[in-house]
């Protein structure tokens, strides 16, 4: 069923539009390419991606489990959902071009070792979840559902805001892949 309410189908587009970048930017790279580091301090494509892949990991169960706890078919989301102003400029931070960088917390960075297929399906299958859930949200109260960051229990996204957040933030390592590429190729 298509979503109704605007804002979360313009969510669904972003994560939608996101699989699509990245499997363009990991179009005819050899395993090689894929895994080679500009810099002994930078990343590889791969490198992106799988951080990526460890970041679902962390907020997959904790999205999966308030959208579930909090159903409700009376809910009717605004079209125009505004997020709290810090959580606004932290998602504003993600977006691409970034002007600095941010230490990688450990629980975001991934040890699996996936060849580039086995990496790429994994994000998108991440996606299809994502999109999945938040078909799902339109039963849900996305102000009042409240997800705590695996970071630390002080960070607290409402749900409308953490959508938003993760998409920026796969949109500035895809814009770092792609800035990686451009590097080795």
């Amino acid at each position: 069923m298509a979503i109704r309410n605007l804002y979360l189908k313009n969510l669904a587009e972003q994560f939608e539009e996101l699989g699509k970048s990245l499997n363009k930017i990991t179009e005819g790279l050899t395993e090689e390419q894929f895994n080679t580091k500009p810099s002994e301090t930078s990343w590889s494509v791969g490198n992106c991606i799988s951080h990526l892949n460890a970041t679902w990991d962390q907020y997959n169960y904790l999205i999966s489990e308030a959208v579930l706890k909090n159903q409700n078919p009376s809910i009717n989301n605004p079209d125009l959902y505004k997020p709290r102003y810090l959580m606004k400029m932290f998602t504003n931070m993600m977006e691409p071009p970034y002007k600095f960088k941010m230490k990688t917390f450990a629980q975001f960075v991934s040890n699996e070792k996936l060849s580039k297929q086995e990496t790429i399906n994994k994000f998108n299958a991440g996606i299809e979840e994502a999109v999945k859930f938040i078909h799902a949200s339109e039963n849900v109260d996305i102000k009042k559902t409240i997800i705590v960051s695996p970071v630390s229990k002080f960070m607290k996204y409402q749900l409308g805001e953490l959508f938003p957040f993760l998409a920026a933030h796969a949109r500035r390592h895809i814009w770092q892949a792609e800035n990686v590429k451009k590097i080795i190729s």
